[in-house]
């Protein structure tokens, strides 16, 4: 059994007005993209192959979904043209599809179905699901090598369909799912308790008011007195500050609510408060009210320049005891740090490694094997304090996904850790930390730590090497 979706960008016009970075075909339905949804329907099935067809390709889908093999299928990606019909994407697709039987699909509208069920009317028999426009929203052919004259309209008893044409729509969809049928799809949690749905490394403060059903995703802070619910769907990296209220809204990822706020039948999305009842939309210019956690706007300027003015004060500091051991120390410049930035843009930076000897170790201790990476901090390329830099492999990419902040540096939390507390995860857990509380003052106690730590920390022979290729 093969499925074809169909993914076209006229679908979701009203979407790319009110959220232009959003890819529509990943819009989050209680945190879990709406492409998510249809294809767990056909593993419910039992379909065994799928081909994303777009008008338009989008890397974020491929990147997303890949080859399908964790939800146990195929799945492959294709193109076709904005006029295309069903049956010039059967003739199209024909070697996928290898005359077998057919599940079409439109990208941009909701199944309604149950999980839990055996009986699926609809494959006893060939028929289709029509919008009001006339396009074909879902199709069920038996022998994909045949030519279609046409498909008789079928409703199925087994499932039903919600048509995404607006905010509106979007926002009723999500709040209807939570309220009534939470039990009937797989959504992402980690929690028993019905009606509550809760992500990884959620922290709520005890006097906050947790109010069924609500969800709430991966990696976010919920602060004294706060009341979130009923009706709270809350995506991830967010920060809801002390005494706020969200009641029936949408929060999307990567957003900071300032205290006191109150939220009732809302959609924020980065800086904008979404009315679905009107699909108008509100820009939030004061970032203490709402913003962006992981926006590069004239907050990360500051830092920038705060950091930079502090990095000055630290090479005139080392710029003496630098070149006199310089004189005396072999050193070694083949370590190398190749990370990326938040754009994805790579940067490839030298390190200093002395040799193991007497002045080696004064080099380390002091950390001006650090040195040449100040003069990053005030080119820009890198933080004087912030996350460790992440190179381009794929397990990086997904960390820097989940990071609110990622903000690439000479000292990092992480440096300051006990080597007994490392590890992968440890660490991905320490630079979520980082990203979730960094503070001036939080800054200030990293360096000092790490600059005490070395000075005074007793580094055994041979070990010079290991500890300069860590750093």
């Amino acid at each position: 059994m093969k499925c074809l979706i169909s993914c076209k960008l006229e679908s979701a016009g009203w979407l790319e007005q009110l959220m232009p970075e959003e890819c529509p075909f990943l819009l989050r339905i209680l945190n879990k993209p709406l492409l998510e949804f249809l294809i767990d329907f056909c593993v419910t099935i039992g379909v065994d192959a799928i081909r994303i067809v777009q008008d338009t390709p989008d890397r974020k889908i491929a990147e997303y979904f890949s080859d399908g093999k964790r939800w146990g299928l195929d799945i492959s990606f294709g193109t076709m043209s904005l006029e295309a019909d069903l049956n010039s994407l059967i003739e199209h697709n024909h070697s996928f599809l290898e005359n077998d039987s057919l599940l079409f699909l439109d990208g941009f509208t909701f199944i309604n179905y149950n999980i839990n069920n055996s009986q699926w009317d609809f494959l006893n028999e060939k028929g289709a699901i029509y919008s009001k426009e006339g396009n074909i929203k879902f199709a069920w052919i038996k022998d994909s090598g045949s030519k279609l004259s046409s498909l008789e309209e079928y409703v199925p008893k087994s499932i039903a369909f919600t048509c995404l044409d607006s905010v509106g729509d979007y926002y009723d969809l999500s709040q209807k799912i939570l309220a009534d049928n939470s039990s009937d799809y797989v959504l992402p949690g980690y929690n028993n308790d019905p009606g509550i749905f809760l992500g990884q490394n959620v922290e709520i403060a005890q006097n906050a008011n947790i109010r069924k059903p609500v969800i709430i995703a991966d990696q976010v802070r919920i602060r004294a007195l706060c009341m979130i619910g009923p009706g709270a769907v809350i995506g991830s990296n967010v920060l809801l500050d002390s005494s706020c209220s969200i009641e029936n809204s949408i929060i999307y990822d990567h957003t900071y609510i300032g205290s006191d706020l109150e939220i009732s039948r809302k959609i924020i999305y980065h800086n904008k408060v979404i009315d679905p009842e009107t699909s108008t939309s509100t820009d939030i210019v004061d970032a203490f009210l709402i913003s962006e956690t992981g926006s590069h706007g004239s907050s990360n300027f500051v830092i920038k320049s705060v950091q930079a003015f502090f990095a000055v004060i630290i090479i005139a500091l080392m710029f003496i005891p630098y070149f006199l051991l310089r004189l005396f120390t072999k050193v070694k410049k083949l370590h190398k740090i190749v990370f990326v930035d938040r754009e994805k843009h790579i940067h490839t930076i030298s390190v200093i490694e002395p040799y193991d000897s007497l002045g080696g170790r004064l080099f380390y201790h002091l950390s001006l094997d650090r040195f040449p990476l100040l003069f990053n901090v005030i080119s820009g390329h890198l933080y004087l304090v912030g996350n460790t830099p992440l190179s381009n492999s794929n397990n990086h990419v997904e960390l820097l996904h989940d990071l609110p902040v990622y903000h690439p540096a000479v000292f990092t939390f992480t440096d300051t850790v006990d080597k007994e507390f490392r590890g992968e995860f440890e660490d991905k857990i320490h630079e979520l930390f980082y990203s979730n509380n960094s503070k001036f003052i939080l800054d200030i106690n990293i360096v000092i730590k790490i600059l005490f730590k070395r000075l005074l920390f007793r580094i055994s022979d041979g070990e010079l090497q290991r500890k300069a290729g860590e750093a």
